[in-house]
């Protein structure tokens, strides 16, 4: 999470030039946070989950359940 607007579109702004073109910022519960992608599917998410986790930096990484 991330306390404000311009933090979060930096480091929003260093993820997709690090490639991760589906990042995004989601805005909930007066929390930033980014997203590096989205998914419909669960098992799928948890694949991509991880995957990311044995990348450097991304050791906590977690998922977001979103439901409209």
């Amino acid at each position: 999470s991330l306390p404000n607007h311009r933090g979060a579109e930096e480091t929003l702004n260093q993820y997709i030039d690090k490639g991760y073109l589906n990042a995004s910022l989601v805005e909930r519960d007066n929390r930033i946070r980014i997203s590096l992608t989205q998914f419909t599917n669960k098992t799928e998410a948890n694949s991509y989950l991880s995957a990311l986790r044995t990348k450097e930096g991304f050791a906590n990484a977690w998922l977001l359940a979103v439901s409209n």
